[in-house]
């Protein structure tokens, strides 16, 4: 016996599109907010800021990218 309808399965795959949709919106905006912050600090705050920023997307890619 079938337990889940077709329409349930859609409906949970629009939700999870429209929640990754507002996730990459919100990590836009905090992105350019950060950057505004860290321009404004000294050089060497910046560079730290900078290369924090590189290493996490270097995880970011190798841990949470891999299909």
């Amino acid at each position: 016996m079938i337990d889940t309808l077709s329409t349930e399965m859609s409906d949970a795959l629009i939700i999870t599109i429209d929640s990754k949709m507002e996730d990459y919106q919100i990590g836009l905006e905090l992105t350019s907010m950060i950057s505004c912050i860290v321009q404004q600090c000294s050089k060497k705050i910046f560079h730290v800021c900078l290369m924090k920023k590189k290493i996490f997307l270097i995880l970011k890619k190798k841990f949470f990218f891999k299909f």
